[in-house]
């Protein structure tokens, strides 16, 4: 293509009318396949719409955000998102191992352990996929709440360290064969 021929048709993209004909399934995010017009001028071309124009098309519900790599795909700054993300997450650990510390009136390297799994099974129990991209807040927060419920009665029933994370591992486990049977059943 020589210079002359690119400026004609960059002119012809700029201020020609385009008509969207048809949609390339097999591309990233939302990539169409156009006409453009201008006068007697016509070009065919693919169209991707930018940031900001409209919620892409292979997202039912507009949600972008949960794709890190389409985001960033379609311009999004995905780096100082995961960074901030990390850096807060970090941050309120710090601060959570503070106030621990503080409660305890001694610091330990595993002082946190025997709050990991109920963590991770009230996440899992309310609804969150461990692999990401789904979950809500009153889903975490129904799993915090009937964690908290599994942990008092496992204390009135006096059951020991091991039966607890016994317990927590077959929650988890048992949460996931339930939403991998319901995620198969759906596809």
């Amino acid at each position: 293509m020589t210079d002359v021929d690119r400026e004609a048709t960059l002119r012809l993209l700029e201020h020609g009318e385009l008509t969207v004909e048809g949609r390339i399934v097999t591309a990233s995010n939302a990539s169409f396949l156009g006409q453009v017009r201008d006068g007697a001028r016509s070009a065919a071309c693919v169209y991707k719409p930018v940031r900001g124009e409209r919620p892409l098309e292979d997202f039912p519900d507009g949600t972008l955000w949960k794709r890190e790599r389409a985001a960033y795909l379609s311009g999004a700054r995905t780096g100082a998102v995961v960074i901030m993300a990390f850096a807060i997450a970090g941050g309120l650990s710090a601060f959570g191992g503070v106030l621990l510390a503080g409660y305890a009136s001694k610091a330990a390297q595993a002082m946190g352990d025997p709050y990991l799994l109920p963590a991770i099974a009230a996440v899992v129990l309310g609804g969150t996929s461990i692999l990401g991209g789904r979950g809500s807040y009153l889903g975490t927060v129904a799993g915090v709440i009937l964690i908290t419920l599994l942990q008092s009665i496992l204390s009135v029933m006096q059951m020991p360290e091991y039966g607890r994370h016994v317990t927590y591992g077959v929650v988890i486990i048992a949460m996931l064969l339930i939403y991998g049977r319901g995620r198969r059943h759906s596809d």
